[in-house]
């Protein structure tokens, strides 16, 4: 039986939740994980990472510990946004962050990055060549970035409540679902997803036309959701409630978790296109040049940690199928998710990869007028 990281009946054992224990701390376990080891001997460097929910969690970072003596502290963002905002502002000062390909534009133009030297990272030999990273990653000369895993950000419902199944955005403003519709807390996606919806030819950077039609329809969709999810386990908690039915889906670890927890939740590619991501190791200039940041990027492109990071989480590792199912990813996780599509030309030609949002801090201040329902 598949078990993913934020599975409710597992914390719900101990009164928690994985929000709480996130809040207590993230960086905990890694701090403490070898109480026997002589701190001062032992030590070799701590590494500061910011990252998302699943996708590196404490008993791993437990592990990378003890078998190298490097310490990981680890802050989770529950946003692209919030993401950029913490980095930039200093109120965390990583050494790496974890951010999609669209972003790395708007962290260089902030001078917050410095690059990658490949050859510090054997590991990345293990990438599948269908992701050109080098060539993606490749800014004014420079590498910025590794990749860490891939996804799509597609429609999720409950097919127990939505039927028949949806195959357009435009579901999200069905009034057969109104007050049962969700999406989470970010600008970066939940407008490009909507500028699909109303038909905008490049939904990254918009026509004032297009922009119009944008604004109007977030008008509407605003009486359609109560409640805006804060992160992987506040959607997953508005399905088993009932209070979602349909949702824009942050991560198909979502749907895969409740799933797995016996819920009939399917996800879909609408027609107008479906937003996808590749999640980058971005180097802070931090972390630049430090032999234990480059060994903490090598290790989570390990065959065994890509494989255990999907076998998990869901999320698509960025490691070739094959290699990952020889160090412990299993079959049945490979065909429910997206690892199978990985090298399918077709699957490609559904999605829409994410760019840079020239716009961004108007379709920001947009958002957070949709979210006050001031619009």
């Amino acid at each position: 039986m598949t078990t993913f990281t934020f599975d409710q009946r597992r914390l719900s054992r101990y009164g928690l939740t994985r929000r709480s224990l996130l809040a207590a701390g993230g960086s905990a376990l890694a701090a403490s994980a070898l109480p026997f080891r002589p701190a001062q001997a032992q030590d070799k460097g701590k590494v500061t990472i910011l990252t998302w929910e699943t996708y590196h969690d404490d008993p791993w970072l437990a592990e990378f510990t003890a078998n190298t003596g490097i310490e990981v502290q680890v802050v989770r963002a529950g946003s692209v946004d919030e993401m950029y905002a913490t980095t930039r502002s200093g109120a965390v000062n990583p050494d790496l962050v974890f951010a999609d390909t669209s972003s790395t534009p708007r962290y260089l133009a902030a001078d917050l990055l410095a690059p990658i030297e490949p050859d510090r990272v054997p590991n990345a030999a293990n990438i599948d060549p269908s992701l050109d990273w080098k060539t993606f990653n490749l800014h004014g000369g420079g590498i910025y970035g590794v990749p860490y895993a891939w996804g799509s950000l597609p429609l999720m419902y409950n097919a127990a409540s939505v039927s028949p199944a949806p195959s357009s955005w435009k579901a999200l403003w069905d009034p057969a679902h109104a007050g049962k519709v969700s999406t989470f807390d970010d600008a970066f996606l939940n407008i490009p997803m909507v500028a699909m919806s109303v038909g905008a030819t490049d939904p990254f950077n918009t026509t004032p036309e297009e922009d119009a039609l944008i604004v109007e329809a977030l008008r509407q969709l605003r009486p359609q959701m109560r409640t805006i999810a804060r992160g992987f386990d506040d959607m997953a908690t508005l399905f088993q409630s009932g209070e979602a039915v349909i949702a824009f889906c942050q991560n198909i670890a979502i749907p895969m978790g409740l799933q797995g927890n016996g819920m009939d939740v399917p996800y879909v590619y609408p027609d107008e296109g479906t937003l996808a991501w590749v999640d980058n190791a971005l180097l802070t200039k931090s972390g630049a040049g430090r032999p234990e940041v480059y060994a903490f990027i090598d290790a989570c492109l390990a065959p065994t940690w890509q494989a255990r990071f999907t076998q998990t989480s869901g999320n698509n590792c960025v490691v070739p199928p094959a290699l990952a199912l020889a160090n412990g990813l299993s079959q049945e996780v490979v065909d429910k998710g997206e690892m199978k599509s990985m090298t399918d030309p077709a699957f490609w030609g559904k999605m829409r990869i994410l760019q840079e949002q020239k716009a961004l801090d108007q379709r920001l201040q947009v958002w957070n007028d949709f979210k006050a329902g001031v619009l």
